[in-house]
């Protein structure tokens, strides 16, 4: 029955917000806020009712049926500022998804394991990889002093139209006191003058281990170091012992379970930024995707809902965080960069792309994740969302489709859909 008080839903937009962990747990096209959509399912139905979803999305109507009977303290202000009297309680939800991401999401968001355990279990997965591979992100401060490297502004190369000598996009455009991009620079070797965005991007050829053969994609060194020692921030000037970091990391044997997976391009793709990405491993630097690929991997040893629990946290970061797809933008008045993700609804690569620590950002991203004012185990079993998930051809969704997708590909892929057990 019809809450009399719930035309007022409909007499201005509903607040809405993008901060908080239920906002900020993953990054989907079109969220919308579980908490508002919760206040219409509970002027709309009663407690036991069962409500449909057929463009599921990221699981936002699931998770506001499990909001339902446990509102938060924004909800019940929300309600009271509107003159509402929603009806709270558990509702059951049924939510339908095509796509293979999206489906996990809204099926791990709408199950999770225990706060504390997932806490313990991601802090365990950090802990054993970063011992392995923690030594990718070291780095000395300016005083010379052992630190961690926090992210790191990479720069492409540039070639001179008049002579063709080199020199960085960061050398050529980054300018100081206020920070700016220039548009132009004039070329140190022969002098001349020319737009930055007239002249050719270097590129080089060099071993993919991955595919056993030489590829060729843009130049690409470090510009400028961020990172922390004993709890205080530093940056400074990329210098020698960075780019034997770099060289070092490049002989490492890349882990075996790394996936190799080609780009099925489409309609994104631009021949400039994406020359030589043929294959996804080729949107990371071979720090992150080394680091991503052993997290992956060591998360299938754990027991399955604490594994898609610890599979979404990796997701949620390398969905904007760990490609070449982050980058820096000059706001007005700051004196340095802003970092920024990856923009949506593109496959765009900046000529100052950033690489972030991938042990620092799951390591916050934790903390959101385990914030999530998650319904009780009661009322999880009294509101279970059931849900319909995309698969590919073998009836099977695998990691590397949810990798594949998260990493922004263009490849279209045709899905049937199935119940998930």
């Amino acid at each position: 029955m019809l809450n009399p008080c719930a035309d007022i839903l409909y007499e201005s937009p509903m607040p809405s917000t993008r901060t908080g962990p239920l906002a900020n747990a993953f990054s989907y096209p079109t969220k919308i806020s579980p908490e508002s959509i919760a206040l219409f399912i509970a002027s709309h139905t009663q407690p036991g009712d069962t409500v449909l979803d057929v463009f599921g999305g990221s699981g936002s109507l699931g998770l506001a049926a499990l909001l339902c009977d446990r509102p938060t303290r924004r909800m019940r202000n929300m309600a009271q500022t509107l003159g509402l009297t929603p009806t709270w309680g558990p509702r059951k939800a049924v939510v339908y998804e095509l796509s293979v991401l999206g489906a996990f999401v809204a099926a791990t968001m709408c199950q999770p394991p225990d706060a504390e355990v997932f806490k313990n279990a991601a802090s365990q997965l950090l802990d054993e990889v970063e011992a392995e591979f923690g030594w990718m992100y070291h780095a000395k401060d300016p005083a010379g002093c052992s630190g961690t490297i926090r992210h790191i502004i990479w720069t492409e190369a540039i070639e001179c139209p008049a002579c063709g000598t080199q020199t960085t996009f960061w050398d050529a455009a980054v300018r100081e006191a206020p920070l700016r991009l220039a548009d132009t620079y004039v070329c140190r070797a022969c002098g001349h003058s020319a737009r930055t965005r007239d002249c050719k991007r270097a590129t080089s050829k060099n071993f993919d281990p991955l595919l056993g053969a030489e590829v060729e994609g843009r130049v690409r060194q470090p510009a400028r170091v961020y990172g922390v020692t004993d709890g205080r921030t530093w940056q400074r000037s990329a210098n020698e012992d960075d780019v034997r970091l770099c060289s070092r990391i490049q002989e490492a044997t890349v882990p075996d379970e790394a996936p190799v997976r080609s780009i099925e391009w489409g309609d994104l793709h631009r021949s400039g930024y994406h020359h030589g990405i043929t294959h996804l491993h080729h949107f990371y630097t071979r720090r992150n995707f080394s680091v991503l690929s052993r997290l992956w991997h060591r998360t299938e040893l754990f027991e399955p809902g604490l594994r898609d629990a610890l599979q979404l946290l990796i997701l949620s970061f390398n969905a904007t965080h760990s490609t070449l797809m982050t980058r820096v933008v000059v706001k007005s008045g700051d004196h340095d960069f802003a970092l920024t993700g990856a923009q949506s609804g593109v496959l765009y690569i900046s000529g100052l792309p950033v690489e972030k620590n991938i042990f620092l950002g799951l390591r916050r991203k934790i903390r959101t994740l385990a914030a999530i004012p998650y319904a009780s185990p009661r009322t999880r079993r009294a509101s279970l969302a059931s849900l319909l998930s995309a698969r590919t051809s073998s009836g099977k969704s695998s990691s590397a489709d949810k990798c594949m997708t998260s990493a922004r590909s263009a490849c279209a892929r045709k899905c049937s859909t199935s119940p998930v057990p």
